[in-house]
């Protein structure tokens, strides 16, 4: 895999975690589910907290082609380009503690 993009901060632990993943919507919603914020691990620039609301998470992540939408009565994450509305792992398994682990 290429170098790790993102990174989450673990405010428990006081550390910054290494998400696996380089696709934007996948470490979103991995961090989410720990109640965590995203960083672009290059910058080190925060780019999403699941505490911010829809339009300051959208400010902070505009250049990824992503925002945050209300649908269904929870908070997904959808591509503007192509409208496609992201569910989280979770939200056909019954909570968050049974997804993105």
């Amino acid at each position: 895999m290429a170098k790790a993009k993102f990174m989450s901060y673990d405010r428990d632990e006081g550390r910054f975690i290494v998400l696996k993943s380089n696709n934007i919507v996948t470490a979103i919603y991995t961090a989410w589910n720990y109640e965590f914020p995203v960083y672009e691990r290059e910058t080190e620039e925060c780019i999403f907290d699941g505490f911010a609301d829809n339009d300051d998470n959208n400010e902070m992540f505009k250049d990824y082609d992503v925002r945050v939408i209300d649908r269904e009565g929870l908070r997904r994450l959808q591509t503007i380009s192509t409208g496609e509305v992201h569910k989280a792992p979770w939200d056909n398994q019954g909570g968050p503690s049974d997804g993105c682990r």
